[in-house]
C-alpha cells in the first residue's frame, strides 16, 4: 500500500512536469508591448505545434492590440497658468519711492546746475568789481598826479596864498588872474583859485 502511494505521487509530479510551462505574467507599464510579447510567444508555439486554440488566442491578442493602437491617446493635461499674486500696495509704494527718487535726482541736478551758474556769476561779478576798483584807483592816481603837476606849475604868489589862504588874498589873485584881463590865458589859474577857496570856505 505504501509503495502504491509513492508511485501515485510520483506519477502526479511527472504529469505536472510534462505540462506546458506556465507563463508568469510580468508587470509592464506599456500594455502594447506586453501584448506584442504574448503574440510572439504564441506564434513561436504555433510554429512548433499548430493548433486551432493557439490560432484563436493569437487572433484575440491581435484584436486587443488593434483596439489599443486605434484608441485615442490621451494627451497629458497642461498645468494651468497660475497667475502670480501681485501686492498692489507694495507696487504702489515702490512706484512712489521711484517717483521720489527721480524727483530728488532731478532737483539735485537742477540745484547743482544753478549753483555752478551762481558761482560763475559771482566770480564774474567779483572780477568786474575788481576791474572797476583798479580802474577807479588808476583814475584817482592819474588825477592826483595831474593835480601835483598842475600845482607845481602854479605861480609863486598862488602857492604862497595856498599856505595861508584869506579873503583879501583871494580877491587880489582873482583880480590879477581874471581871464578877461589876460585874454583867457590864465583861465586855469582862476578856476583853481576859485575851487580852492570854495573848498576852504565851505569846510
Amino acid at each position: 500500500m505504501y509503495n502504491l502511494n509513492n508511485i501515485i505521487m510520483r506519477n502526479q509530479w511527472q504529469a505536472f512536469d510534462d505540462d506546458e510551462e506556465v507563463e508568469i505574467p510580468r508587470t509592464t507599464n506599456n500594455p502594447v508591448r506586453k501584448i506584442n510579447k504574448k503574440i510572439r510567444k504564441k506564434e513561436e508555439k504555433y510554429k512548433k505545434n499548430p493548433s486551432p486554440e493557439l490560432f484563436n488566442e493569437i487572433l484575440q491578442l491581435k484584436n486587443q492590440l488593434k483596439e489599443l493602437t486605434t484608441e485615442s491617446v490621451k494627451k497629458p493635461k497642461k498645468k494651468k497658468f497660475k497667475k502670480k499674486r501681485i501686492d498692489k500696495a507694495q507696487k504702489a509704494k515702490e512706484r512712489k519711492r521711484k517717483r521720489e527718487k527721480d524727483r530728488a535726482a532731478h532737483f539735485n541736478a537742477q540745484y547743482n546746475k544753478w549753483r555752478e551758474a551762481e558761482y560763475e556769476r559771482l566770480e564774474a561779478e567779483e572780477r568786474r568789481r575788481e576791474a572797476e576798483y583798479n580802474r577807479r584807483c588808476y583814475e584817482e592816481q592819474q588825477d592826483q598826479l595831474k593835480k601835483i603837476q598842475f600845482i607845481s606849475s602854479l605861480p609863486e604868489d598862488i602857492i604862497d596864498w595856498m599856505t595861508a589862504p584869506d579873503k583879501k588874498g583871494y580877491y587880489k589873485l582873482m583880480k590879477k588872474y581874471h581871464p578877461d584881463k589876460n585874454n583867457n590865458t590864465t583861465l586855469k589859474f582862476a578856476k583853481f583859485i576859485t575851487s580852492h577857496w570854495h573848498t576852504i570856505s565851505t569846510a
